[in-house]
């Protein structure tokens, strides 16, 4: 591997993987450079040294751009959720509220923009971990995830969509070589 001073060191494949990903997360984090420049540098840097590949345990194999895109922009959104859970324990809060966008996956676009519980101990508002799987990889904040969520003074805050408008997020399905798409799917193609 090339190191950022330009001379070359030699490590086994996993850590020269993960350093080039923990590279990227903190060039955007601390705004060094933006996604883009910062994922096209780290496939860059792991093409250059042979990595084409990413084998996962699972079994399943991404093209190493794919991998270094997937896992940067969940490092950064999981570090912010990070953030969002120190915010809240700052202001004194238990309730959060997940952003919302068009085009969310069918089990995200179910809880997106919702009110819940970070410490599930509420009588009024959703655990967070258990309703948006926060945590999981599946979840809130997981792979490819773009939703985020931020602290809620009850009382104060007013929720940031109505039910109208989480109702009719998405444009309607259209009609694509005789395929009806959801923008949901047609985001995927």
């Amino acid at each position: 591997m090339k190191n950022p001073d330009g001379t070359i060191s030699f490590k086994p494949i996993a850590k020269a993987y993960q350093d080039a990903l923990d590279l990227a997360q903190m060039q955007v984090s601390t705004g060094v450079f933006d996604y883009g420049t910062a994922i096209r540098r780290a496939v860059g840097s792991l093409v250059e040294s042979g990595l084409r590949f990413v084998d996962y345990e699972t079994g399943r194999v991404n093209h190493a751009d794919v991998a270094v895109r997937r896992a940067a922009l969940t490092g950064v959104s999981q570090m912010t959720g990070k953030i969002s859970e120190h915010n809240a324990a700052e202001l004194e809060t238990d309730i959060v509220e997940v952003t919302a966008h068009a085009g969310a996956r069918p089990d995200h676009a179910e809880w997106q923009g919702g009110w819940y519980s970070l410490s599930r101990n509420s009588q009024k508002y959703k655990s967070l971990a258990e309703t948006t799987g926060y945590g999981t990889g599946a979840g809130l904040k997981g792979w490819n995830c773009r939703h985020d969520f931020y602290p809620v003074l009850e009382g104060i805050s007013v929720p940031a969509y109505t039910e109208e408008e989480l109702k009719n997020i998405d444009p309607p399905p259209v009609e694509y070589k005789g395929e009806t798409l959801t923008y949901y799917k047609c985001a995927q193609k």
